[in-house]
């Protein structure tokens, strides 16, 4: 009796090993398969991030080092009862959104919506606050020149392509010059 007893340790290890093993294949299936869900997740998420990142525009404002913003938003008013228009670009939603690096632009028009702006020329008042040291600003009676590149009712592209940008720190000035893609919030 004891011989058979150890034919049947030899004939069953060896299936538990068998089964043990088709256990364990199936486990890092299981595995494999939830790394592939979470990495689609992921790759999903980062999808969307910079879809959002996207819808929130850019800016970017060359002074001794670019002064880049990660949003651009463009807020319009139409021109109503004779008053004219205003046209803002700036690089946080709402005032109490301000961070710095932070970007300002206004400017009249008598446009009655944004995609009349294409190809226009405007003379706007800019500030850039590249740190919480400074301030650089446009003088009242010397405002920047800014094109518009291509506007829709939901996007304008912009450059200020002349102008100079004074320092509140110690009034060095610099020649303006910048690039705006800015979305409607």
């Amino acid at each position: 009796m004891h011989s058979s007893w150890r034919w049947i340790g030899v004939l069953f290890v060896p299936l538990a090993v068998l089964l043990g093993c088709d256990q364990t294949k199936q486990a890092a299936q299981s595995v494999q398969q939830a790394a592939t869900q979470v990495q689609q997740t992921i790759d999903k998420a980062q999808a969307q991030a910079k879809e959002q990142l996207k819808l929130a525009g850019e800016g970017e404002v060359s002074l001794a080092t670019p002064v880049k913003t990660s949003a651009c938003y463009v807020l319009f008013t139409p021109p109503v009862d004779g008053a004219p228009g205003v046209l803002a670009l700036q690089s946080y939603r709402q005032a109490d959104e301000e961070s710095i690096p932070a970007i300002y632009l206004q400017t009249s028009t008598d446009v009655k919506s944004l995609s009349e702006l294409s190809g226009e020329t405007l003379a706007a008042q800019m500030f850039v606050k590249p740190d919480a040291e400074r301030t650089w600003f446009t003088a009242p009676d010397e405002p920047v020149q800014l094109r518009i590149v291509s506007a829709s009712d939901s996007e304008v592209t912009a450059e200020v392509v002349g102008g100079t940008l004074r320092s509140t720190s110690d009034g060095a000035t610099h020649s303006a010059a910048g690039r705006f893609t800015a979305v409607v919030p």
